[in-house]
């Protein structure tokens, strides 16, 4: 079994939708953690550049035979386990989708970069690459020992190469990869020429292109442009070469099991890992914790404002309410003095002119008046009468018409 990470450039809904399509009518595709729709629902509130990742689990035809219902879900929570410590599984939105159309199983697993207990984007990969490829590589190798699924370090299978080759993205790797394949089985004594080692890569799926003195051309399907395999295994001479190297060759021990070393990396960087995490969440609480407290400082300096801007009007309102209207008053009665003392045609020009200073001398004296009973205390602003209007009105009432 290999587990790899896969690209995730498609957008949220053609990646669930290529998952579940037409195969789960064929039964070649089938949901084995999560709802398609919920968890679509859930990415539509996501907005951000890589929103989600993508995780596969890729089976061979041996391992695929041995897969039951309950290894399934034991390898998902595996994956959630040692890539989403610390956090509760109802808080992270999973799809996990089981596609059997080409033949072997595999396991595709679509986890949002998103905790919806804080509403917040995480990193669940590391994001040191050797920290990465080492947890990767520990996961994958805990999961083959646990289940006695082939290795896919042992290259001499088929599938397995063939799947490798998908993961590597240069010809450099490649070439290097089929280098150790080769290696290996010259090492076992499973290959002994160079015919035999164009017959293997036929059998492996690649064409043979061109064969040198000292190199063999080759090409398949996940290859853009021809690579040459160099070296003295491809030359006319391969068959002493190869009896020489399998001479000098040193025994090797294998670290094909799951050891407790490996146990305790893999613990302790899945330990560090939930720190990380367990950290960037408290960070988040504090800060919504001050952020809704500032709020609520904010809330009630606005609500105490109000109540005394509420308080200060009916305060200024007692004080010199009173005494405007007296003013009022008086100013209505010096009109209609006006009006009954001139001519009809001439009383009308002067009443609007008088209107106009009149209306002037209210405002000024309404500010004046409220600035002089705001200095004063409320006792004094209660008791004060405005005498000169009164004495001003029986002046004017008195003068004969």
């Amino acid at each position: 079994m290999i587990a790899k990470f896969c690209s995730a450039k498609a957008k949220p809904k053609v990646m669930a939708n290529y998952l579940l399509n037409s195969r789960v009518e064929d039964h070649t595709a089938q949901c084995l953690y999560g709802d398609k729709d919920i968890w679509l629902n859930k990415m539509k509130q996501f907005k951000a550049n890589h929103p989600y990742l993508s995780f596969v689990y890729s089976f061979s035809d041996s391992d695929s035979k041995k897969l039951t219902t309950e290894i399934e879900r034991n390898v998902i929570q595996q994956f959630i386990d040692i890539y989403c410590p610390s956090i509760e599984s109802k808080y992270l939105n999973i799809l996990a989708v089981k596609h059997i159309d080409k033949g072997n199983s595999e396991i595709h697993i679509l986890l949002s970069n998103m905790r919806y207990d804080s509403n917040k984007m995480v990193r669940f990969s590391p994001s040191h690459k050797g920290v990465y490829l080492k947890k990767l590589q520990l996961l994958q190798k805990r999961i083959n020992n646990q289940y006695s699924f082939e290795n896919p370090n042992d290259i001499r299978q088929t599938n397995t190469i063939i799947d490798t080759f998908k993961m590597l993205r240069t010809n450099k790797e490649r070439l290097t990869c089929l280098t150790n394949l080769i290696e290996e089985k010259v090492a076992n004594n499973e290959i002994g020429s160079r015919d035999e080692i164009i017959k293997y890569l036929n059998q492996l799926g690649f064409n043979v292109n061109r064969i040198g003195k000292n190199y063999i051309s080759i090409k398949n399907a996940e290859m853009r442009v021809s690579a040459r395999l160099k070296g003295v295994f491809y030359s006319k001479d391969s068959i002493n070469e190869m009896i020489r190297y399998r001479h000098n060759l040193k025994p090797s021990k294998t670290d094909s099991d799951f050891s407790l070393d490996d146990e305790k990396e893999l613990a302790k960087i899945v330990d560090k890992h939930a720190q990380k995490l367990q950290q960037s969440f408290l960070k988040y609480q504090n800060s919504t914790k001050a952020l809704n407290k500032q709020n609520d400082i904010q809330r009630q300096k606005s609500i105490d404002v109000k109540n005394i801007k509420i308080n200060s009007r009916k305060k200024n309102n007692g004080k010199f309410s009173n005494a405007i209207n007296k003013i009022s008053r008086a100013i209505k009665s010096l009109a209609r003095f006006a009006k009954h003392h001139f001519n009809q045609s001439d009383a009308n020009k002067q009443t609007k002119y008088t209107d106009r200073r009149i209306a002037r001398a209210k405002s000024e004296t309404t500010k004046l008046l409220a600035r002089f009973f705001n200095t004063q205390p409320a006792a004094y602003s209660t008791t004060t009468e405005i005498i000169f209007v009164k004495v001003e009105t029986k002046k004017m009432n008195n003068i004969p018409r």
